[in-house]
């Protein structure tokens, strides 16, 4: 997202995209979760909840932080949390653009 053009903010080049990924991932915080939840779960993901394909990609992240017990950060409110079954609303924080 920060190598986009139109992301607010200093202009950044995919090298240092991803220079600075590397660093966060560095970090004592850091945690890789393992890409392990699909899209044909029906106990996961109840499709009628999704509103169109441009939810797809974030309603899928959000069965991602469910399923590791994270928290979604985005600035996408039209996320819908029913769509993934145990979603609870504090993990998903919108960011005000």
């Amino acid at each position: 997202m920060v190598a986009n053009p139109a992301y607010p903010g200093r202009a950044t080049t995919i090298a240092d995209a991803t220079a600075r990924l590397s660093a966060f991932c560095q970090s004592a915080d850091h945690s890789f979760w393992t890409d392990h939840v699909s899209l044909r779960d029906r106990e996961r993901f109840k499709p009628n909840y999704i509103r169109g394909h441009i939810q797809l990609t974030d309603t899928y992240l959000l069965g991602l932080v469910v399923a590791h017990q994270g928290r979604l950060i985005t600035f996408d409110s039209a996320i819908v949390l029913e769509a993934i079954s145990g979603t609870t609303a504090e993990q998903k924080l919108v960011l005000a653009p």
